[in-house]
């Protein structure tokens, strides 16, 4: 096929080309985004939900993490476990909390943070914050 160039630019052959190539293009953009390709909350929303249900919350003290590098290193060491949900980490609270299927991931959340260099231990969560006020001597006295 030979390209012509007119006055004004393409001919319309190559015109129609391009247009069709960009509408083909186009097409298969959005048959590809709702052909069903799993997206959070399209697929296994029950089977998540039910998981999410039977979690176990953990909760972890961890010592020797000073700026968010040491956070997102021990973050990624935790998620990458099997039988982690979620995970959450504070470098300036030392805590790690982890959202997993069962307890039974203690023990390699343990030694895989521990292999990162960091400390961990198991520790207990925070008291509500009603729990935590000390009673003081009543008003008056």
């Amino acid at each position: 096929m030979s390209m012509h160039f007119a006055r004004g630019g393409f001919t319309t052959a190559a015109t129609g080309l391009l247009s069709g190539l960009l509408i083909g293009l186009l097409i298969g953009m959005l048959s590809m985004g709702l052909s069903g390709c799993e997206r959070p909350g399209d697929v296994g929303t029950a089977a998540a939900a039910e998981a999410e249900a039977a979690a176990v919350t953990l909760h972890f003290k961890v010592d020797g993490m000073f700026c968010s590098g040491c956070e997102q290193t021990v973050r990624s060491r935790i998620r990458e476990l099997d039988g982690v949900l979620s995970c959450e980490v504070s470098h300036r609270e030392g805590t790690a909390v982890v959202q997993a299927q069962s307890e039974d991931v203690i023990d390699r959340i343990l030694a895989e943070v521990d292999q990162a260099g960091f400390e961990i231990a198991r520790s207990d969560p925070p008291a509500a914050a009603e729990d935590a006020e000390t009673v003081s001597s009543p008003r008056g006295s």
